[in-house]
């Protein structure tokens, strides 16, 4: 009988262990997240916050990066396309596109993680987009929601893709 409660210790021991480090592993990866969110902080607004419909704005998205960390270019080109930061809108029939994204001058780096030299953000960056404010646009509030996709890298490591939500508040008046 001694030898069946060892048994079961050791299995209640295990289990116990086990599922403790599981437990653990994932509060690190959360918090490994959470940080890497915090490595880089999002503004968003358009020119003006109240518009008529059939008006022009520019929608600014302002980004600062933590001392040590950099993102990559949205214009990575080639093979590295891959790397560039993104935007991706919400769908939206009010929020009219009217030029390319465009962004504040990047530096050229070397990165010693993948070994090349490219062209990233450190400190903070500023992307911009004008848009047309659809002539049938509902008076009320017609925000723009969207994702910032990037990978924030310091010189050893770079952390997987990263998304941060975002929405730039508008308000169409009559």
């Amino acid at each position: 009988m001694v030898g069946s409660k060892s048994i079961i210790f050791v299995l209640c021991l295990h289990y116990l262990c086990f599922h403790s480090s599981i437990a653990l592993s994932q509060q690190l990866f959360a918090s490994s997240l959470i940080q890497e969110q915090q490595r880089l902080t999002l503004y968003t607004e358009f020119s003006e916050s109240k518009v008529k419909a059939g008006s022009i704005v520019e929608l600014s998205i302002r980004g600062k990066i933590e001392q040590g960390w950099h993102i990559y270019s949205t214009q990575t080109g080639g093979d590295l396309q891959s790397l560039a930061t993104k935007i991706t809108y919400s769908p939206s029939l009010v929020h009219l596109p009217q030029s390319r994204l465009l962004e504040s001058k990047p530096i050229t780096y070397f990165d010693e993680v993948i070994d090349l030299t490219l062209q990233v953000h450190q400190h903070q960056f500023v992307l911009t987009q004008r848009f047309k404010i659809a002539d049938f646009a509902q008076v009320g509030v017609q925000d723009l929601s969207g994702n910032l996709e990037y990978f924030i890298c310091d010189n050893h490591i770079c952390s997987p893709q990263q998304q941060l939500e975002f929405i730039a508040p508008l308000e169409v008046i009559p």
